[in-house]
């Protein structure tokens, strides 16, 4: 599948490990695709939001300000955002300007998002 694709070799890894969110479960997920042999399933966009919100580094910012039109209807508010995101990662340290971040990364995807 990588060749035919053309992606590395190790397209398929764990890399994303550390940043699994504790509410994903496999049934949220789409099933991209579905051989015989190989199950490929792809996680909500809200999943994937809240995993690049953990992690943070500059190309996340940038995807999290892209996938936000996507997942503003799931997270109304700066709140909703924070309540999943400690659900998602329970053992992250609470981070006072976590909030602030959502805001900041909804206002330059051109959306006004409410605190509470």
């Amino acid at each position: 599948v990588a060749q035919r694709h053309q992606l590395a070799v190790d397209w398929l890894n764990d890399h994303a490990a550390p940043w699994h969110p504790h509410t994903l479960r496999l049934e949220h997920c789409d099933v991209l695709i579905n051989h015989p042999r190989l199950l490929v399933l792809g996680a909500p966009l809200s999943a994937v939001f809240l995993m690049k919100l953990n992690r943070s580094q500059p190309q996340d910012v940038v995807d999290m300000i892209t996938l936000w039109p996507h997942v503003a209807a799931t997270f109304p508010t700066a709140h909703a955002v924070t309540d999943a995101f400690y659900a998602a990662f329970p053992r992250e340290k609470p981070d006072d300007y976590l909030g602030t971040q959502v805001v900041d990364i909804a206002r330059r995807a051109g959306w006004k998002l409410p605190v509470e």
